[in-house]
């Protein structure tokens, strides 16, 4: 299943863990995460004014979702859906897999 998660969820789950850390795990674990420039520029925005230096924490939830593959054809099938803000699924800057 795709998941796409609020900015404030995807933050809270990097900087805080809580239920929110706990449900990108599982959503890394099981589902595809679905994430649009939009939220990359926001959550991006968001780390530099209230974690400032903390923008690095991205990368690394990204990395770990795309190194997550799960079900039949995993291989095919990688943790992170990048869509772009044309609406077509593709590659974003960030070397997200489609």
């Amino acid at each position: 299943m795709r998941v796409m998660v609020d900015t404030n969820v995807l933050i809270s789950g990097m900087v805080l863990g809580g239920p929110e850390r706990r449900l990108l795990e599982v959503i890394r674990r099981c589902h595809t995460l679905v994430l649009t420039d939009y939220l990359l520029a926001e959550a991006t925005e968001v780390l530099a004014r209230k974690f400032p230096g903390g923008e690095w924490l991205l990368d690394v939830l990204l990395q770990s979702f795309k190194g997550s593959a799960h079900g039949e054809g995993a291989e095919a099938n990688p943790g992170v859906h990048h869509q772009r803000g044309d609406g077509a699924a593709g590659a974003g800057e960030r070397g997200l897999v489609p």
